[in-house]
C-alpha cells in the first residue's frame, strides 16, 4: 500500500512537471537545472523529463550572458567537472543583471579577440547572482561586489593570489577588473602556472 502510495504520487509529479515544462510557467535556462536526476519507472512523462534534463547537461554551452558567444561557456557544476577532466585552470566571472560596471565588462569580453584566444586555456564560467543561486564560499574572497573574477586551480582550489594588480584599484576589491589589459595580464600569470593547458 505504502510503495502503491508513492508510485502515486511520482506519477502525479512527473505529470505536473511534464506538463509545466510545456507551458509558460516553466522556464529553463540552458546549464541550471543539471543538478536533477528523475527516474520514475513505468512513468510515461519520465523519458520526457529525463531527456531534456540529459540535453542540458551535455556538451551544449551556458549562456554567455553578454559576454560573448564565442567564448566556451560552462555551468558552474559541468565547468568544475571539465576542469578536472581536462586540467585546465578555471576563470569565473561573477557578474549581476542591471550593474553598469558588469555590462561594460560584457562589451569588452565580447570584442577582445586577445581574451578569447586566451580562454582557450580555462575553463570558462560566468554566473548571473542576481539569479539567487547558491554559490560556493570561495566565490566570496573578499565579499559579494560584482563584477569579480576568480581564478581557480583545475581542482577547483581558488587561487587567491591571482588579483587585479594595477595600482588604481580600490584597495577593498581585489578581484575587481574594469580593462581588457589588466584580465589579460591575470589569465597570463595563471597560464604559467599551468603551462601545459591544453586548448581542445
Amino acid at each position: 500500500m505504502e510503495r502503491e502510495g508513492a508510485a502515486q504520487s511520482a506519477s502525479l509529479c512527473a505529470v505536473e512537471f511534464s506538463e509545466r515544462i510545456q507551458s509558460s510557467e516553466f522556464t529553463m535556462k540552458k546549464g541550471y537545472l543539471h543538478f536533477i536526476t528523475i527516474k520514475l519507472l513505468n512513468i510515461k512523462n519520465t523519458y520526457v523529463v529525463n531527456l531534456i534534463f540529459a540535453k542540458n547537461s551535455s556538451g551544449e554551452h551556458a549562456d554567455d550572458n553578454g559576454f560573448g558567444k564565442l567564448y566556451k561557456w560552462q555551468t558552474v557544476t559541468n565547468g568544475f567537472v571539465e576542469a578536472k577532466k581536462s586540467r585546465k585552470p578555471i576563470m569565473i566571472i561573477i557578474h549581476k543583471s542591471g550593474c553598469q560596471a558588469c555590462i561594460n565588462l560584457h562589451k569588452k569580453f565580447a570584442n577582445s579577440p586577445k581574451l578569447l584566444d586566451l580562454s582557450q586555456h580555462f575553463v570558462m564560467i560566468n554566473v548571473d547572482s542576481s539569479r539567487g543561486d547558491e554559490l560556493p564560499d570561495n566565490f566570496f574572497p573578499d565579499g559579494s561586489y560584482v563584477p569579480r573574477i576568480l581564478f581557480m586551480r583545475p581542482d577547483g582550489e581558488l587561487l587567491r593570489e591571482i588579483v587585479n594588480t594595477d595600482p588604481n584599484r580600490e584597495p577593498n576589491y581585489k578581484y575587481s577588473y574594469w580593462s581588457i589589459r589588466q584580465i589579460a595580464d591575470s589569465m597570463q600569470t595563471v597560464l604559467k602556472m599551468f603551462p601545459y593547458s591544453p586548448t581542445a
